[in-house]
């Protein structure tokens, strides 16, 4: 009897991971890739000078996914070290922790815009969102505005939202709407925009009120977007990172630019 009920759960196990189904959620940590540059202040050369690193402190042997606008390139965790940048050595700053990677050679230079650690590289795909050549519905149009406009008339100065349509880009039924500041904004910047995400028909401002740097991306099948969010007119700038596999979008990572260090 003991054998036919083992049997019968090993039956069960093996039909679960085999049977496929929806996209599975996964363990993930994110972090943001960095070039760990060493200035030559006398002493030798650590062994992290000009590599690739990951601005947070990660155990060794962990597989990593770089994502960025070009592609995703694998790497591996290696090891932990603290990090000064150049310039603040011996200066009092007390740096960050860091993780060196290796296997990096085909990363962008820089690193890329965000790193996924714990995940098997071959799981993460970079996402090329369709460019809309038409403009959205004006009802569709009219509830982003207002949706946007109390949120931005808050925050110190009025940012207006450009009266020309917005950029509009899709990924299945997901759609992001990118509104540009008008002509004339104290905070007007290129490629600077105040952004909603259409699910299902339903609208979300994300996170953030200026945005920029969008990049649409796969885990295990489920759709996320990353991108760098501040304060209009405010240099601190925030990686944000949204999972919109579900009806309502979910932050799911949000961590400051590593280099936004007053001057």
């Amino acid at each position: 009897m003991r054998a036919i009920s083992l049997l019968a759960i090993l039956l069960f196990v093996m039909v679960s991971y085999t049977s496929g189904g929806p996209p599975t959620q996964i363990n993930v940590s994110f972090a943001l890739p960095f070039t760990a540059i060493w200035a030559n202040l006398g002493g030798a050369c650590p062994d992290w000078a000009d590599r690739i690193a990951l601005g947070d402190s990660f155990d060794s042997g962990l597989k990593v996914a770089i994502v960025s606008k070009w592609g995703v390139c694998n790497a591996k965790t290696v090891r932990k070290f603290r990090y000064a940048e150049p310039g603040y050595e011996g200066s009092g700053s007390q740096g960050f922790e860091a993780t060196v990677l290796e296997g990096t050679e085909e990363c962008p230079i820089g690193g890329g815009d965000i790193a996924l650690i714990g995940v098997n590289p071959v799981a993460v795909r970079l996402v090329t969102p369709r460019k809309s050549t038409s403009s959205l519905p004006k009802r569709v149009e009219l509830k982003a505005r207002r949706l946007l406009t109390p949120d931005y008339e808050t925050v110190g100065e009025r940012l207006p939202i450009s009266d020309p349509p917005p950029k509009v880009m899709s990924v299945g039924r997901v759609t992001l709407v990118l509104f540009p500041l008008a002509s004339g904004s104290p905070s007007q910047q290129s490629n600077v925009f105040f952004s909603v995400v259409i699910v299902n028909g339903r609208i979300f401002p994300l996170e953030g009120r200026c945005t920029e740097g969008h990049i649409f991306f796969t885990v295990n099948r489920r759709l996320h977007v990353a991108y760098w969010n501040y304060a209009c007119g405010c240099a601190i700038r925030v990686m944000t990172v949204y999972d919109l596999s579900h009806g309502t979008p979910k932050l799911v990572h949000e961590m400051g630019d590593l280099f936004d260090i007053d001057d």
